[in-house]
């Protein structure tokens, strides 16, 4: 798998709700939290929209990737553990 280009890709946003994904938005605002936000900032900061890229594994399913990190970082599969390879131009 290629991860997707800066041009071309497919995304959702996803926000953190509280109530609706209690534990995603604790571990947010603790990630905040330990960033140096205060506990108020982190709170207000994790209900923000996440913008999420979208992969799909033939055979196996899909995943979403926060868009920030794919510039940024290796991206694994989570069913292959394979290593996504960088986008070709």
């Amino acid at each position: 798998m290629k991860k997707n280009d800066s041009e071309h890709y497919e995304s959702v946003e996803i926000a953190l709700d509280p109530i609706k994904f209690p534990i995603a938005y604790a571990a947010k605002v603790n990630e905040l939290i330990d960033c140096g936000f205060s506990k108020e900032e982190a709170e207000k900061e994790a209900l923000r929209p996440i913008e999420m890229e979208l992969y799909y594994e033939n055979g196996l399913g899909l995943m979403l990737v926060e868009s920030e990190a794919v510039e940024s970082t290796p991206i694994y599969s989570p069913y292959t553990k394979e290593q996504y390879e960088e986008y070709e131009e």
